[in-house]
């Protein structure tokens, strides 16, 4: 069996778990970190994209006029700099 390890926290996914299993937990820090220092509110900087995260996503995304998804991808990295 192969494919990409994915670590669950809790029971709830909120629909994130599948699209954001490509990027690991550093990725998701530093988009949370990116977020804060801009000023959008991701919460703490654990690598575990949850709600403040993803309503920060999201707010980030609309603002820079990219389709709001809330979802770590390739367009928000590239509009952060991280990519």
């Amino acid at each position: 069996m192969s494919g990409t390890a994915v670590r669950i926290i809790g029971t709830e996914t909120h629909g994130w778990l599948l699209a954001e299993s490509s990027f690991s937990e550093g990725t998701a820090g530093k988009v949370q970190q990116a977020l804060n220092d801009r000023g959008y509110e991701a919460g703490p900087v654990d690598g575990v994209p949850g709600p403040k995260t993803r309503s920060a996503i999201s707010a980030f995304q609309k603002d820079s006029g990219l389709p709001e998804t809330g979802k770590i991808d390739e367009p928000l990295l590239g509009n952060l700099g991280l990519k």
